[in-house]
């Protein structure tokens, strides 16, 4: 029936969530587990983390995708707490706005916006990237995809990160967190109203869907609470994490910059090696098997994102950061039904910030960081560089 940790392994703990990956390690080597921790079963191999997500009849999202059931009962309408039809019909009323074919449309702009902060760094020798580069890009692209007004926006940066604090367990940082996510809601109902986005935009299509018939008005509100949190935080995380990387491997840097061309291949590396988010659950609603283990009826799976991408089954040298790896298979966008339905936006965001890099900056050098210690979120709240 699966191996009992021994009760010391937390890995919500300050000192894990700084350093994950022994941690992660052990757990790979011992396969599926049951921890009595936090009540669930942890799955941290490449392949049993893609069975799971595949399989959404066994691990069904329909019941939360955090570990605390009570948060998971504030997500009732959410859509990554759903599972096909319901899901899918969700999924597609943004589907044509969010397709590779869409963003790309969008690439300039994010071009342009990564290039003037960059520049703006340049001007100074550098500075925080997390505050002035990493923050700021997300915060204006998905602001005006969505079509929110340009005050009050400052305010999602606190808010998202609070909202994915809360997928852990019910420790401290999920309890700061909690009272955090009517800030958002609030903000929503003021700013996100058909008459204060702007036209055109994802969020006046929501409001269209809606007025069709399509969806419902609390599946219009969890829908733009979805769009305006998820695309924000993980490329906050995924942009700082890319510096810092860049930053700690001048040798991977100098392979970057002398052909622009692995731009492509470096921002999947980064999202492998760097998961911006390390975990979610499901909910085994049957009894399930994954290799020799057998997942009872009604247990709370945690699938680690973070380990799968550094599972050495899957990925020789995992933990070396190679900008010419092949690394596009990688799990941090997540798999099957619910892979992240903005992660072309995502990855055209973090893209843009690598070639503005590529063409304007010589050397990167740290100076400082500071990690930010999150139940879900894997990046910094400080990351001082030198750019020459």
């Amino acid at each position: 029936m699966g191996v009992v940790l021994a009760p010391d392994l937390d890995l919500f703990s300050d000192e894990v969530l700084l350093d994950p990956y022994p941690a992660y390690q052990v757990l790979r080597d011992l396969g599926v587990v049951e921890t009595r921790r936090y009540g669930v079963w942890i799955v941290s191999r490449d392949a049993h983390v893609r069975e799971v997500l595949k399989d959404w009849h066994t691990y069904s999202s329909a019941w939360g995708t955090a570990i605390d059931p009570g948060v998971n009962g504030l997500r009732a309408t959410n859509i990554i707490s759903t599972d096909p039809p319901a899901h899918d019909e969700l999924r597609d009323v943004l589907a044509p706005q969010m397709s590779a074919r869409s963003v790309r449309e969008l690439q300039g702009r994010i071009d342009q916006v990564a290039a003037d902060l960059v520049d703006g760094l340049l001007e100074t020798g550098g500075g925080d990237v997390v505050a002035r580069l990493a923050q700021p890009l997300p915060l204006r692209i998905v602001g005006d995809l969505v079509g929110f007004a340009e005050e009050g926006r400052e305010g999602l940066l606190e808010w998202v990160d609070a909202s994915f604090n809360t997928f852990g367990p019910m420790n401290q940082r999920t309890r700061e967190s909690i009272p955090k996510l009517e800030s958002i809601w609030e903000y929503l109902d003021t700013m996100a109203t058909r008459e204060r986005l702007a036209p055109g935009g994802l969020g006046a299509a929501i409001h269209d869907a809606k007025d069709q018939g399509r969806i419902s008005a609390d599946q219009c509100r969890s829908l733009l609470f979805a769009y305006a949190t998820a695309g924000i935080d993980t490329t906050v995380n995924a942009i700082s994490s890319a510096v810092w990387l860049l930053a700690r491997f001048p040798d991977q840097w100098s392979m970057l910059r002398s052909d622009p061309s692995l731009v492509s291949g470096a921002a999947n590396e980064v999202l492998r090696v760097e998961s911006p988010i390390q975990s979610f659950t499901r909910l085994a609603r049957v009894t399930g098997r994954l290799g020799d283990t057998i997942v009872p009826r009604g247990s709370r799976v945690l699938v680690l994102f973070g380990s799968a991408n550094r599972d050495e089954r899957k990925w020789q040298d995992p933990a070396r950061f190679d900008v010419g790896r092949a690394a596009a298979d990688h799990v941090a966008f997540g798999y099957g039904v619910h892979s992240c339905a903005g992660q072309f936006l995502a990855k055209a965001e973090l893209q843009g910030v690598l070639r503005a890099l590529v063409e304007r900056v010589s050397t990167i050098r740290l100076v400082s960081a500071e990690r930010k210690l999150h139940n879900v979120l894997r990046g910094f709240r400080h990351l001082d560089v030198v750019l020459g």
